[in-house]
């Protein structure tokens, strides 16, 4: 088995959002996308995702999709990982955004 890691990535490749799924061969990989595609799609629709990249500001029109295949065979075990990066990922965004560094950031720039 194989975990595949799916992404949905601005042309800086800051992640918008990301997914895994478990499976083998080409199959598994489409659906991966697929499953992503549809989330983010969705999200749109919802107005839960903002069409635009919160640090940079990219715009939905330029996001691109890239799947890879990890080296966890399970989700069970790339859960742990997966999830602190998830964690790291959102106290990055928000110092950049407390710091007046990211698009969506509530503050004028910092002087650094």
């Amino acid at each position: 088995m194989t975990v595949w890691i799916a992404q949905c990535l601005c042309p800086t490749r800051h992640c918008l959002l990301g997914c895994a799924s478990e499976g083998d061969g080409p199959e598994a990989r489409a659906q991966a996308e697929h499953a992503l595609r549809t989330m983010v799609t969705h999200g749109l629709a919802l107005q839960v995702i903002n069409p635009w990249c919160a640090l940079c500001g990219a715009r939905v029109a330029d996001w691109r999709y890239e799947v890879r295949r990890s080296r966890f065979a399970t989700l069970e075990a790339a859960t742990p990982e997966l999830a602190a990066f998830e964690a790291a990922e959102a106290v990055t965004a928000a110092v950049l955004k407390a710091q007046g560094r990211a698009y969506d950031s509530p503050l004028p720039p910092t002087k650094n």
